[in-house]
């Protein structure tokens, strides 16, 4: 796993993300999303998940 992050609008941000060309460097073979949605408004939700990634495992990007 090399990033987490959440968005309202996944497929827009993917695509336009800052850190994506940092993805492909650093992905041996083909860079791989895996999306999580979550029920929509449900904002504290999604920030609360990717704050409980970030603490659980050794995301290399993004902030903790």
């Amino acid at each position: 796993m090399i990033d987490v992050g959440e968005s309202s609008k996944v497929k827009t941000r993917i695509e336009t993300h800052n850190r994506k060309d940092y993805w492909e460097k650093n992905c041996n073979v083909t860079v791989k999303y895996v999306v999580y949605y979550i029920e929509h408004g449900k904002k504290s939700s999604r920030v609360d998940l990717e704050q409980d990634i970030r603490d659980n495992y050794n995301i290399l990007c993004g902030e903790k």
